[in-house]
C-alpha cells in the first residue's frame, strides 16, 4: 500500500482522536455542568443565593474532578475501531494493513496481495466519525429535558429581570470573617447644589453624568481592584492600610471593588443626562417702532448661564444671526428689545429664544409668526445707501466681495454732502473688502457706524462724548445703591462734565438744523442727583432707585434729542400755553365750586371761565392739536352757568365738579402729548410705561424718535403729579428748566 493511502488514514485517525477527546471531556464535564444549569434555573426563579452557590460550586467541582479522574486517553485501537464503525467496515480491515506474511511462497504471496487489496479498498471507503456522546443511552430518565424545561420556565418567569437575577444568583456571599471596609459616595455636579450621597451596600444608584465617584478602602495593605464596567479605576494611597479611588461618571455601569472571588462591594450605577431647560415664548410682537415686545417663561432645575434672542431674515438660511442677550433668569420675563441697529431693516425676520443652563444643555422656542423690522429712520441719502448695502451683505455673507465696487462708487460720488473724513472711511472699507482684509461681521458693524456718523453730521462726536459722560455719572450713582455713593467733589465733577457735554451735544443738533436757542439750565438735574446721593447715604435705596430711573430717563431724552420742526414747535408752544391756561381754569372753577357751595356764585363768573376755555380750544385747533375732553368740560360749564342763572345750586355744583374733572383729564392728555416719547411714570421693570415706551430696565439703549429736551424734561417733572399742579408750581418748574420753547 502506498504512502498516499497511509497519509489519508493518518488524517482520519487525527480527526477521530479529536472526536474521542471531545466526547470524553464532555462526559466528564456533563454532571457538573448539569448541576450549574439547574442552579441557573433556580436563580431565574429567584431562589438563588450566595451560600447555595457555594454548595453548587463544590458539588460541580467534585463531579468535574471525578469525571476527569475517570478520563482515559483514547488508544490507537479505539481510534481505528471508531473509524471502522463510522464507515461500516467489518473484520477490522485497518489492522490488516500492519500484517506481514509468514511464508514467502508464490501461493502465499498471491493470497497476501488479495488480502492487501481488500484492506486498501476498505480504506478508500473510510470516513470521519461524528461527535456522539450517546445521551439517550446514558440519560435513561431524560433528565436533560427536565433541565431544559426548567431553564425555559425560569426565563419566562424572570422576563426582563433575567440578567439581574442571574447576576445576583452567581454573586458569592460575603466572607464570614472581617475584611476590608469600603466607603463610597457620589458627589453630583456642582451646578445641582446637591450634597454628596453615601452609597448603601448593594444600593441601585442613579446619578447625573459628570458626577464624581469616590471609593475608600480601609484594611488591606494592597489596594483592591476597583472597576467601573470594564475600566479599572486608578487608586492612590492614603496610608499603609487605606486607599482611595476617584472617577467621573460618564455612563451607566457596574461598580465593583475586589476580585470576582472576593467581592468587597458592588453597585449598579445608572447615569442620567442633565435635564434641558424648558423655554416658552409667551408673546412676541412689534410694540412701537423697532421695539420688539417679548415675554417668555423659562424653567430649569439648575439655573441659566445664558438666555439669547436670535433674529434671522426669512428666506436667508445663510444670513448672519443678530443676537440680543436677555437676563439669564428662570421664571417669567419681559423686555422691549431695541432692533433699531439690526441689519435686517425692512425684512421679515424669525425669532428664536435659546436658553443654556449651567449644565451646558440648551433648549429653544420659536414663535410661528415672523416680524418685519422698519429699521433706522435715516434721512441722509448716503447713510441710506450704506445701510441698504449692509443689509444685502448680512443677508448673503458670500456676496461681500461684490460690495467693494459700490463702496468705491459711493466714495467718489456720494448722493449727499458728507464730511471728507467719512468719504475716506468709505473708500478705505471698500479697499479692505477688495483686498480681503476684513470679515463679514466687521464690515456690517463698520457700515452701521459710518451710516450713523453721516446721519448725525456734526453731532456725532458730541453725542458720543455726552453718552460717555452719562455712563460715568450713572455708574457712580448706581454704585450708591450698593453702599458706596460718590462724594460731593466727585459728584460735582461728573455733573459738570455731563452738563458741558450736553451743551455741546444740543448745540450741535440746533446748529445742524439751523436753529438757535437759549443755553439749557440743568440745575434741576443737579438737585435730583444730590437727592439720589442723600437717599443712598440714608439707606433709602428703594426711593433712590426710583429717582435713579427718572434721572436715567431724562438723560436718555437728552441723548436722543432731535430738533423739532416748525409745526412741532408751534404745537409745543400751543400745548404749553394751553396747560397753563387749563391750570388757571381748574383753579378758578374750584373757587367757583366753593362759592356755589357757599351760595355766593354767579353765572357771570362761570361765563368768564367758559370764555377762557373757548379761546384755548380755538388756539389748539388752529395748531392742529385735538383734546377731546375739552368739549365735555365746555358742556359742563354751560350747564353750570344755566343752573346758576336759575338759582339751582345743587345742579350747578355737580356740573362744576364735572367740568373740573374734564379739565384735569385734558391737562393730563396735553402733558402726555407734550412729552411724546418719554414719561416719568415708568411701568414695572421690563414693562411699557404709560406711553407705551420701554422701561429703562428693559432696554437702556432704546432710542426715542423725537423730543424737545427742555420741554420734555419740564413736562416729565410736572407729570409726576397725579393731578395737574397749581399754576405757581408749573411756573416754578418752568423757571428751573429755562429754555427756548
Amino acid at each position: 500500500m502506498g504512502t498516499r493511502d497511509h497519509s489519508r488514514l493518518n488524517r482520519l485517525r487525527r480527526f477521530a482522536a479529536w472526536v474521542l477527546w471531545a466526547e470524553a471531556l464532555t462526559l466528564a464535564l456533563a454532571p457538573g455542568g448539569a448541576v450549574l444549569l439547574a442552579y441557573a434555573a433556580l436563580g431565574l426563579l429567584g431562589l438563588g443565593n450566595g451560600w447555595l452557590l457555594v454548595a453548587v460550586l463544590i458539588v460541580s467541582a467534585g463531579l468535574l474532578l471525578w469525571g476527569l479522574w475517570r478520563f482515559k486517553r483514547p488508544a490507537a485501537a479505539e481510534i481505528d475501531r471508531r473509524i471502522e464503525a463510522a464507515s461500516h467496515l467489518p473484520h477490522r480491515p485497518f489492522a490488516a494493513l500492519n500484517d506481514m506474511p509468514e511464508n514467502d511462497v508464490d501461493a502465499a504471496n498471491d493470497i497476501w496481495a488479495a488480502h492487501q487489496r481488500r484492506a486498501a479498498a476498505a480504506l478508500a471507503s473510510a470516513r470521519s466519525p461524528a461527535f456522539n456522546v450517546q445521551a439517550v443511552a446514558r440519560d435513561k430518565f431524560a433528565l436533560r429535558g427536565l433541565l431544559l424545561a426548567g431553564l425555559l420556565a425560569g426565563l419566562v418567569v424572570a422576563g426582563p429581570q433575567a440578567p439581574l437575577r442571574i447576576a445576583a444568583a452567581f454573586t458569592l456571599p460575603d466572607w464570614p470573617f472581617p475584611g476590608p471596609h469600603v466607603t463610597a459616595w457620589v458627589t453630583p455636579p456642582r451646578y445641582t447644589g446637591a450634597p454628596p450621597h453615601v452609597l448603601a451596600k448593594g444600593e441601585a444608584v442613579s446619578t447625573l453624568v459628570g458626577s464624581q465617584l469616590t471609593v475608600i478602602t480601609d484594611g488591606p495593605t494592597r489596594a483592591p481592584k476597583v472597576k467601573i464596567g470594564k475600566n479599572n479605576v486608578i487608586t492612590s494611597t492614603l496610608s499603609d492600610t487605606s486607599h482611595r479611588a476617584d472617577a467621573t461618571i460618564t455612563g451607566s455601569a457596574v461598580l465593583t471593588v475586589g476580585p470576582w472571588w472576593h467581592r468587597l462591594a458592588h453597585w449598579d450605577i445608572t447615569a442620567v443626562l442633565p435635564a434641558a431647560p424648558v423655554v416658552q415664548v409667551i408673546e412676541a410682537s412689534i410694540a412701537r417702532g423697532n421695539a420688539l415686545k417679548l415675554r417668555w417663561h423659562v424653567a430649569d432645575h439648575y439655573g441659566l448661564n445664558a438666555l439669547t434672542a436670535s433674529f434671522k431674515p426669512v428666506g436667508y438660511p445663510q444670513a448672519l444671526t443678530y443676537n440680543f442677550e436677555l437676563p439669564a433668569r428662570t421664571g417669567d420675563g419681559q423686555v422691549l428689545v431695541d432692533l433699531s441697529k439690526s441689519p435686517f431693516d425692512g425684512e421679515p425676520v424669525t425669532l428664536t429664544l435659546t436658553a443654556r443652563n449651567v449644565a451646558d444643555v440648551t433648549a429653544s422656542d420659536r414663535p410661528a409668526q415672523s416680524f418685519t423690522l422698519p429699521g433706522l429712520r435715516l434721512h441722509d441719502a448716503t447713510a441710506v445707501a450704506l445701510v441698504n448695502l449692509r443689509r444685502d451683505i448680512a443677508d448673503d455673507p458670500a456676496s461681500i466681495g461684490s460690495a467693494a465696487e459700490p463702496l468705491q462708487h459711493l466714495s467718489q460720488q456720494p448722493p449727499s454732502a458728507i464730511d471728507p473724513a467719512a468719504d475716506v472711511q468709505i473708500a478705505a472699507l471698500g479697499a479692505a473688502i477688495w483686498l480681503r482684509n476684513t470679515n463679514v461681521p466687521d464690515v456690517v458693524a463698520r457700515l452701521l457706524a459710518l451710516a450713523l456718523e453721516i446721519e448725525a453730521g456734526p453731532d456725532f462726536l458730541p453725542a458720543q462724548q455726552f453718552a460717555a459722560s452719562n455712563q460715568a455719572l450713572m455708574a457712580a450713582l448706581q454704585a450708591g445703591l450698593h453702599g458706596t455713593p460718590p462724594n460731593v467733589v466727585t459728584l460735582q465733577k461728573l455733573l459738570k462734565a455731563m452738563q458741558a457735554a450736553a451743551a455741546r451735544h444740543i448745540g450741535a443738533i440746533q446748529a445742524a438744523a439751523g436753529q438757535t436757542g437759549t443755553p439749557m439750565n440743568l440745575s434741576a438735574l443737579d438737585q435730583l442727583a444730590d437727592k439720589i446721593v442723600q437717599d443712598e447715604a440714608a439707606g433709602r435705596t428703594d426711593q433712590a432707585a426710583q429717582e435713579l430711573k427718572t434721572f436715567q430717563r431724562i438723560l436718555s431724552a437728552l441723548q436722543n434729542a432731535r430738533p423739532m420742526s416748525a409745526t412741532e414747535m408751534a404745537q409745543s408752544k400751543a400745548a404749553n400755553a394751553a396747560m397753563q391756561a387749563i391750570a388757571d381754569m381748574i383753579k378758578a372753577e374750584a373757587a367757583l365750586l366753593d362759592a356755589t357751595n357757599a351760595g355766593t356764585a354767579t353765572a357771570d363768573a362761570q361765563d368768564k371761565i367758559q370764555n377762557q376755555l373757548n379761546a384755548t380750544r380755538q388756539s389748539l385747533t388752529k395748531r392742529g392739536v385735538n383734546v377731546p375732553s375739552l368739549g365735555p368740560a365746555g358742556t359742563a360749564m354751560q350747564t353750570a352757568r344755566s343752573a346758576l342763572g336759575q338759582g339751582d345750586l345743587n345742579n350747578a355744583s355737580t356740573a362744576e365738579a364735572t367740568a373740573i374733572k374734564n379739565l384735569q383729564t385734558a391737562a393730563a392728555a396735553l402733558a402726555k402729548a407734550a412729552s411724546q416719547e418719554l414719561s416719568l411714570n415708568p411701568g414695572a421693570d421690563g414693562e411699557d410705561d404709560g406711553n407705551g415706551t420701554p422701561n429703562e430696565q428693559s432696554d437702556p439703549h432704546f432710542n426715542p424718535d423725537r423730543a424737545n429736551p427742555a420741554a420734555a424734561i419740564q413736562q416729565q417733572i410736572i407729570q409726576q403729579d397725579a393731578k395737574p399742579a397749581p399754576t405757581p408750581t408749573h411756573q416754578y418748574y418752568h423757571k428751573l428748566l429755562e429754555s427756548a420753547p
